[in-house]
């Protein structure tokens, strides 16, 4: 009995630490029913890209699992730093290891009760929200609201997992520890780190070549798995020169007695040396959060109000169609009689089947292995065809074309391909494609000739035609959806052709970026709880363990004025500067982003910026005012002033 008296004295005695705790681990816990409640609704499983939905909901649910994690083993540290002292104090009175270990597990169990009760509240709440959310961002009809046993039971062995893992955590450090350790745990700094040359240098070395790798990256197939390995090495560089790269460079000020030995200066510089010393780990937490949530919203936010340009480019007609040969027309015509709706306005292009090849200084290299890590997608277009399309009246003498490259200029009125040198008649700058260039993933070279010769030299090979036909569907709503229905049944593959239509790609771009649009605001949402809390305990543990400091530094002389001001300029500049980092880290990394946002049929630069600054912007303000919030509970503790 008097071990569970002691298990909730502990908790109500360490509240200021518990109550947050208990918090951001029920909402995250709320997400986490979400999610796996939306994966288990058995009526998104009818709609057209429910595997693709599924995907990306499984994916939410991995990350928010390991965010749980992380967030329990990481804020438990602090409570059982806290707690460890009077745990001392009861085995100096006699109190039995087996019994600590008792009062221990009964804190994990009624922290574990109350998590999973208010996880399970939380959840509830969100569900119809996030279920009418995820409706509007889809656009799709008849999905209904639903609660899953299921989303309890996934929900409850998580918690059960995270509680456990904290326990025999904790068991074991106890374990380990004499009485003597056990009672001063609570002095004990958080994993401070000496200042290591080596470990400094090696940090910057990798910042320096994940920041390379994302700014030089140009092949857009290749930017994804570059992204990934440039942000690995970022998160390291960065840990190693929080660490140590930035205490080295405060050491040496320090040394520089004419700096050091300041009145302004003094307590500043003392105490960034002292923070950053004891809580470079925390602080480099904060710059990798920062950075994976305005980069997680700004990407999703920018393709999903993107969203609808990216239909008509993508689908340009209601109908396209891609065929090697003719014999598509005539089934697509019955279909359209026997559903009795129209096919108008007819755009047609005939091209070839495209290769791919480097460009450089005016001289195009055709990868003859075909080779899609080449940096241009080379298609050749008849220029009657392209006359026709665009109403023009091109013509072209022999070694002469007519050139589009996709956001590039020729320096030259030359262009050499495979050795052969053609004469640019003129650069298209907007050319009106019904095929849109910005459709594929790799940038694109339309060369347009008159010469089937041209086309065998550049292409390599005899050319394969594909021709290319768009139309508009008319006629009553009920005529076209058992249009659309007829031609999702038909099989045009067997007459070599291949069909989309605008229905089709408007739904699948709504269920993938929709649901990639919803997962990034439960991403965001928990990344910056996740932030805040980090600032939140990192400003508890040093108030707890600075306040004896600041004393001794007052009785040595100094006012509270003075001890303010420093305070105030060392808390500003700690955290300011993984701010700064995110910033610098978002702005290196939106090229490779934008090349990957590219491959998946984005093409506005605009907005993209647009989105970023928004973003960057409204992060600051809530990172402020986290900060600010807890900066005064940092003065509390501290002192009277």
């Amino acid at each position: 009995m008097f071990t569970s008296k002691i298990s909730i004295n502990n908790l109500s005695e360490c509240k200021v630490l518990t109550v947050p705790y208990t918090l951001i681990m029920s909402f995250f816990g709320g997400f986490f029913y979400v999610l796996v409640n939306l994966l288990n609704n058995t009526s998104l499983s009818k709609i057209p890209q429910a595997t693709l939905l599924k995907g990306i909901l499984t994916f939410g649910i991995v990350i928010i699992f390991l965010v749980i994690s992380l967030y329990g083993w990481y804020a438990n540290r602090f409570f059982s730093d806290e707690r460890n002292k009077s745990m001392g104090v009861f085995l100096m009175l006699g109190m039995s290891r087996k019994q600590v270990y008792k009062v221990i597990c009964l804190e994990k169990f009624y922290l574990f009760c109350i998590n999973f009760l208010f996880s399970v509240i939380f959840g509830l709440c969100y569900n119809s929200l996030s279920f009418l959310m995820i409706r509007k961002l889809l656009s799709i009809k008849g999905l209904e609201n639903q609660y899953k046993p299921v989303a309890i039971i996934w929900l409850l062995f998580v918690l059960i997992i995270v509680y456990l893992f904290t326990y025999l955590t904790e068991y074991n450090l106890l374990r380990k520890s004499t009485i003597n350790q056990i009672f001063s745990s609570k002095d004990r700094t958080e994993s401070a780190p000496k200042a290591n040359l080596i470990l400094g240098v090696v940090g910057f070395v990798f910042l320096i070549i994940g920041y390379d790798l994302a700014l030089t990256t140009s092949n857009v197939t290749t930017s994804f798995r570059t992204f990934i390995l440039a942000s690995l090495l970022v998160a390291i560089g960065i840990i190693g020169t929080f660490s140590s790269g930035i205490i080295l460079l405060i050491g040496t000020m320090k040394k520089n007695t004419h700096i050091y030995y300041n009145r302004k200066r003094y307590v500043l510089i003392a105490g960034m040396l002292h923070r950053l010393k004891n809580s470079a780990v925390s602080l480099s937490l904060i710059c990798v959060l920062s950075t994976i949530t305005l980069i997680v919203i700004s990407v999703m936010g920018s393709l999903y109000i993107e969203k609808r340009n990216m239909v008509n480019m993508l689908s340009p007609k209601e109908i396209t169609v891609m065929a090697v040969e003719s014999k598509f027309e005539s089934m697509l015509k019955n279909i359209a009689n026997e559903t009795k709706v129209s096919l108008s306005d007819k755009e047609s292009l005939s091209i070839s089947q495209s290769v791919y090849g480097d460009l450089a200084n005016n001289k195009l290299d055709i990868d003859k292995n075909g080779g899609v890590t080449s940096d241009y997608q080379i298609t050749v277009a008849t220029l009657s065809s392209y006359n026709k399309s665009n109403n023009t009246n091109y013509r072209l003498n022999k070694n002469e074309i007519l050139v589009y490259i996709q956001n590039k200029k020729l320096a030259k009125e030359s262009l050499v391909v495979n050795g052969h040198t053609y004469t640019v008649k003129k650069q298209i700058n907007q050319p009106r494609f019904m095929f849109s260039p910005g459709r594929s993933i790799t940038p694109n070279i339309f060369i347009i000739t008159d010469d089937i010769q041209d086309t065998q030299q550049i292409l390599k090979n005899k050319p394969i035609t594909i021709k290319m036909e768009g139309y508009d569907v008319k006629g009553t709503t009920l005529d076209k959806q058992n249009f659309y229905k007829r031609l999702n049944q038909t099989d045009f593959k067997k007459v070599g052709a291949n069909i989309t239509s605008r229905r089709l790609v408007q739904s699948l771009i709504n269920t993938l970026f929709g649901g990639l649009f919803f997962i990034g605001i439960i991403f965001s949402i928990a990344f910056a709880m996740l932030t805040s809390a980090t600032i939140y305990y990192k400003q508890l543990s040093e108030g707890v363990r600075d306040r004896s400091d600041y004393i001794t530094m007052e009785k040595l002389g100094m006012t509270h004025k003075m001890i303010k001001a420093g305070v105030r300029n060392q808390i500003n500049f700690t955290f300011t500067l993984p701010m700064l980092f995110s910033l610098f880290n978002l702005l290196i990394a939106m090229p490779v982003l934008y090349k990957i946002m590219v491959s998946v049929g984005f093409n506005s630069v605009g907005l993209f910026i647009e989105t970023v600054v928004v973003c960057f912007v409204s992060y600051t303000l809530f990172y402020w005012l986290i900060c600010h919030y807890t900066s005064r509970m940092y003065y509390r503790l501290i002192s009277d002033i």
